[in-house]
């Protein structure tokens, strides 16, 4: 009977080198698959986030300058005129609006990220409170946005209170709308004065020049909010990790935070 002799030690060799890059070149299409599944699962909540916040930014901000003179759920326990007034002239609230808070006001930031803060009237704050005012009652409603590390929060404040019309009653709340945002940038534009019948000049300035523009009775008309908004990826990315907003230098991300700019121009409801 004849025995069969058989797998050489050579062909042995050759069939486990043969398995071995078979193998190698799975692994690399499954990681490759999965890191390209990750990153895209990233994007797809960066987008969805991005979704969701620019039309409650857009909302929000389109508000300030409201004024809401005539309704009759307005309390009128204060001149309600001069009130309007205030508001109207001041719908980006500026360090000069509140002596004693000046903090509670539009800041350009430069390298680091801006923040906005609004004068309107609204029967609720941007943290959904209403102060010590009835349900449904208009009131003077102070709403600043602004990041607390990589969390986009909005802080509410009692306008009456701020301007020194009543006491404090607990005028400081504070709710976070998004995480994982990197950076906000905000620029202002404003109407100059007319330049004969048709030439209407508009420019756009930072929150450090709002000031001197509103005293001048220069009106505001829209406000540009870009934001940058990640998600973690457990892979470092190659690309998309520069991202420049509006005028801003350029903000580098950190090799596992995948990023996407948005933006959009408000229109305030208060401009004619």
């Amino acid at each position: 009977m004849k025995v069969s002799g058989g797998f050489s030690l050579l062909e042995l060799l050759i069939a486990l080198t043969i398995g071995s890059v078979i193998s190698s070149l799975v692994i690399h299409v499954y990681n490759a698959n999965h890191q390209l599944f990750l990153a895209n699962k990233a994007l797809e909540n960066v987008f969805y986030n991005g979704q969701y916040i620019i039309p409650l930014l857009n909302t929000s901000i389109a508000d300030a300058g409201n004024t809401n003179v005539y309704s009759a759920n307005l309390n009128t326990q204060v001149d309600i005129n001069q009130e309007a007034k205030f508001i109207a002239t001041n719908p980006i609230a500026t360090e000069s609006n509140f002596s004693s808070y000046p903090f509670i006001s539009s800041q350009e930031g430069g390298e680091e990220p801006d923040q906005i803060t609004i004068n309107t009237i609204t029967d609720k704050s941007c943290t959904g409170t209403n102060f010590d005012f009835s349900d449904g009652e208009l009131l003077h409603v102070v709403n600043q946005y602004y990041l607390d590390g990589t969390t986009l929060r909005c802080k509410s404040y009692d306008g009456r209170f701020l301007r020194g019309l009543k006491p404090d009653v607990g005028s400081n709340y504070s709710v976070s709308l998004l995480e994982n945002v990197y950076d906000l940038q905000i620029q202002y534009l404003v109407k100059q004065e007319n330049i004969g019948d048709d030439n209407e000049i508009f420019i756009w300035i930072n929150a450090d020049q709002l000031s001197a523009n509103l005293i001048t009775n220069r009106e505001l008309v829209a406000v540009n909010i870009a934001i940058l908004i990640g998600d973690p990826v457990l892979t470092k990315l190659q690309n998309y990790r520069q991202v420049q907003l509006l005028a801003n230098d350029s903000y580098e991300a950190p090799e596992n935070i995948l990023v996407r700019p948005f933006s959009t121009v408000v229109t305030l409801t208060s401009y004619k």
